[in-house]
């Protein structure tokens, strides 16, 4: 009995505190329950708008045209990725000729070479490297549609020739190289005689 005085009295004493937090969380409820019903109308008109139709035949319109916009959307993106790659691939090297040789008689391992480098458009490079006793000299000269405004040697019209005709067997190319004589190789013999 004595515990149950002492809580009569506890509540008795505290009795107006409880009462205000009773009231502090019932306010607090009452504000969260007019936010969520407000929301719950934003909610519910948005639906009805979506919805609004006769048996939800505007819906199946609506998704049929959505899926119609994103397969020509899809076509649409392959085709410009097609273009790209097309336009990318037409300006990089593929087409490739390279012929090595030796500069001088009495010179061998065919250190010196020309490299042709073509794109799509048959425009590129040449670049030749020729090995002599004294060093190394290199020289670069600009294709244009297969063209070259600087004359070319006949080691670079070879490399030049086989990138144009990528697919011609090389050993044709390098069987008529080894019965060419070089223009250094000439003006050696001339200095000979």
């Amino acid at each position: 009995m004595e515990i149950l005085n002492q809580a009569m009295e506890f509540t008795q004493q505290y009795s107006l505190f409880f009462l205000a937090g009773m009231f502090v969380v019932i306010l607090i409820l009452v504000i969260c329950m007019t936010v969520m019903n407000s929301r719950m109308k934003e909610l519910q008109a948005a639906y009805d708008d979506f919805m609004r139709g006769n048996d939800g035949k505007s819906l199946e319109g609506i998704l049929k045209t959505v899926v119609e916009d994103n397969k020509r959307v899809k076509i649409q993106c392959k085709r410009d990725i097609d273009e790209s790659m097309k336009k990318g691939l037409k300006a990089t090297y593929k087409k490739i000729g390279i012929m090595k040789y030796d500069t001088f008689r009495g010179m061998s391992g065919k250190l010196s070479f020309s490299l042709a480098l073509l794109d799509g458009d048959d425009s590129g490079f040449v670049l030749s490297s020729m090995h002599t006793q004294d060093g190394c000299y290199s020289y670069l000269k600009e294709i244009i549609h297969g063209q070259s405004h600087a004359t070319l040697s006949n080691e670079e019209r070879d490399a030049l020739e086989m990138a144009l005709n990528y697919n011609v067997d090389a050993a044709k190319l390098e069987e008529k190289q080894a019965q060419q004589v070089t223009p250094v190789q000439q003006d050696i013999d001339k200095d000979k005689n």
